[in-house]
């Protein structure tokens, strides 16, 4: 409190001979360039704002990491999907896949995954085989469909994909 009366003080010593002085002085204005200092600092705003998330971003809960590697894994899984859907002959897209098409899809969404997946994100969802799972949960297929054999998609898929 008393730190406050003393600013005070001081700034009304400061003030109080101006005041007198000011009768006697020509008006001057005072032109601040704030529109240059924007412009000067605009450029390199994006890179503080990249700076300021990052910094923000390293104090976010584990969670919200665990999260966002799920997304990444959801993200590869889908292109897999669309890939197979794209390499093999009567796999249309939106409609439900055939029995006699399902296993080629399956076999190249899991040989685009291994290929192009970044192995951590692949260690993260499992082996060839959980990654085959993971597809085929994702795979439109019509109820009376059956389970596929994981372990030969897999083997063959690895095979593929070190090729």
């Amino acid at each position: 409190m008393t730190r406050i009366l003393i600013a005070m003080s001081a700034l009304a010593l400061v003030l109080a001979p101006s005041v007198a002085l000011a009768q006697d002085v020509v008006p001057v204005s005072v032109i601040v360039p704030y529109g240059e200092w924007i412009g000067a600092v605009l450029p390199y705003a994006s890179n503080i704002l990249f700076a300021i998330a990052i910094f923000g971003l390293r104090n976010l809960p584990a969670h919200m990491g665990a999260f966002a590697t799920a997304m990444q894994a959801e993200s590869l899984i889908s292109a897999a999907i669309n890939f197979g859907r794209n390499a093999i002959e009567g796999a249309t897209r939106d409609k439900t896949l055939t029995v006699d098409v399902a296993n080629p899809v399956l076999g190249e969404a899991l040989v685009y995954a291994l290929r192009f997946g970044p192995s951590w994100l692949l260690s993260h969802i499992g082996s060839p085989v959980a990654i085959a799972q993971f597809i085929f949960a994702r795979l439109p297929l019509p109820p009376e469909a059956s389970k596929p054999d994981f372990v030969a998609i897999a083997a063959e898929a690895v095979k593929k994909a070190a090729a």
